[in-house]
């Protein structure tokens, strides 16, 4: 569904025509996918078309897009520019107000989302207003002209039926801002790697897989990973992180709701303890309660007698 409606601007228009009151057969939609020459400059070549569009758009210009399909924002990173590809920026009629659409394969079930999914949609569609709100501010215009309000394309239950959902993202935005703002520079960071740090030895192909393998371990020893769930779709070296945060009993490889239960208890090993009536540190007693009642349950619920648990 999510390749389907990616390319193909002219659907999700008539699946957005009510929010953008839009009337049967009218709408003009322009596609920023399409057209550029590759390599390095396509990025910021659609980001410049992106830019344009905007500008037409906050001057409603004549035959200014209601649908931008495939827009690229461009925002500074660690003092880096990076480029950021939006599904699709949308203008309402007759005001021009500009909201951000984002299409996701991850089911809308009776009226349910998974909240881990939805909660990192709604950040990439902040992210996006953030960026689009700087973009039209350049354009010359008022960047409140980029609404808060995001839309979400999914499937209905277990189809590939869309359902149009809405959100507000307005304290996402200022907290992403926020986030943006006290990175470091790309500078900084590198004169701060402890001497010796390359990733030299591991983009070797000429040299072992092993010595490659243990030439990153060596990096992660030194510099450390932040392993999380969703890293497996956007990061090459998820896998090997994922690996290692096994290894380690690290908390992070269940999801963030449970670091979120877990506060002060440093690895699941000694979350399994608690769970069997260790006694916790004035830091972990709240979680400590919740693992206990947990290790009861799971013993009541086990098909097969399991070690013999303290009393807490």
């Amino acid at each position: 569904m999510r390749t389907h409606w990616n390319r193909s601007g002219a659907a999700a228009l008539e699946l957005l025509r009510g929010p953008l009151g839009l009337a049967p057969g009218t709408g003009a939609v322009v596609n920023l996918r399409d057209g550029f020459p590759s390599g390095p400059g396509r990025s910021a070549a659609r980001a410049a078309a992106t830019l344009a569009e905007l500008r037409r758009v906050a001057g409603r210009a004549p035959g200014a897009p209601h649908l931008i399909d495939g827009a690229v924002l461009a925002g500074t990173v660690g003092g880096c520019t990076a480029h950021f590809e939006a599904d699709m920026l949308t203008a309402r009629e007759p005001d021009g107000l500009i909201r951000v659409a984002e299409v996701k394969s991850f089911p809308k079930v009776d009226d349910r989302v998974d909240p881990e999914q939805l909660g990192a949609a709604l950040d990439q569609i902040a992210v996006y207003v953030l960026l689009a709100r700087d973009a039209v501010r350049a354009a010359g215009a008022d960047p409140e002209l980029v609404s808060d309000r995001g839309l979400l394309i999914t499937p209905h239950n277990v189809g590939l039926t869309p359902t149009l959902s809405e959100a507000c993202v307005g304290p996402r935005v200022v907290r992403i801002r926020r986030v943006l703002a006290a990175l470091p520079d790309a500078d900084e960071v590198v004169a701060a790697t402890p001497a010796g740090v390359s990733f030299g030895p591991v983009a070797d192909t000429g040299a072992e897989e092993a010595r490659r393998l243990d030439a990153l371990h060596q990096i992660a020893d030194t510099v450390g990973t932040a392993y999380a769930p969703n890293c497996l779709t956007t990061c090459g070296n998820a896998r090997f992180c994922r690996a290692r945060a096994v290894a380690a009993g690290a908390r992070c490889v269940t999801g963030p709701a449970a670091v979120r239960l877990l506060p002060e208890v440093l690895d699941l090993g000694r979350a399994e303890s608690l769970t069997r009536g260790a006694p916790p540190t004035p830091q972990e007693a709240p979680a400590a309660a919740l693992l206990a009642s947990a290790g009861r349950l799971i013993d009541e619920a086990a098909p097969a007698p399991l070690p013999t648990r303290r009393t807490a």
